[in-house]
């Protein structure tokens, strides 16, 4: 009998192919990405702790090491961000940049990338409210674009941000 294998949910893999496929044009043009990651590992830390005890319990290990252990894990962020920020930072550069001393310039673009269908949480959707009252560019896939590869790029063609001429990039 054949092993069973365990495979992605479809909703997941077309989320991340998604983000995948716009960070590899907007790259092409310019941007740099950065991962959002607001989470942190500090929720983990008891369940950390327990198991550090119990391995330690059985005796294989001293006193004087377990209690070593345990004072060492600490919470410890995994990314950067806020509660409820986009999936993506995007900055570029403006080309003139280079040319002013003392004046860098930049644009900044921050995208919450959902599968066709899916949800913004509350959090996320007063981010993207607070965010957007300081004057921020922030989407999010489904509402400010069709939450598909080719809706990213019909928006992103249409936007004036587009260097590069995907005019004929179909996905």
């Amino acid at each position: 009998m054949a092993a069973a294998t365990r495979t992605k949910p479809a909703s997941k893999s077309t989320e991340a192919a998604l983000q995948k496929a716009c960070t590899d044009i907007l790259q092409l043009d310019g941007w740099r990405a950065l991962r959002t990651d607001p989470v942190s590992d500090t929720a983990a830390l008891p369940l950390i702790r327990k198991r550090i005890a119990a391995v330690c319990a059985e005796g294989h290990v001293s006193a004087w090491i377990v209690s070593k252990l345990l004072a060492s894990v600490k919470g410890r962020g995994k990314g950067f961000g806020e509660e409820g920020m986009a999936d993506y930072l995007y900055i570029r550069y403006h080309y003139l940049a280079r040319d002013l001393v003392n004046r860098p310039a930049a644009e900044v673009l921050y995208v919450e990338y959902k599968r066709p269908g899916g949800r913004v949480t509350p959090q996320q959707q007063m981010w993207h409210i607070a965010e957007r009252q300081r004057g921020a560019l922030t989407l999010i896939a489904g509402e400010d674009f069709e939450a598909t590869v080719d809706g990213f790029l019909d928006w992103y063609r249409k936007s004036g941000l587009a260097r590069r001429d995907f005019s004929n990039t179909h996905r």
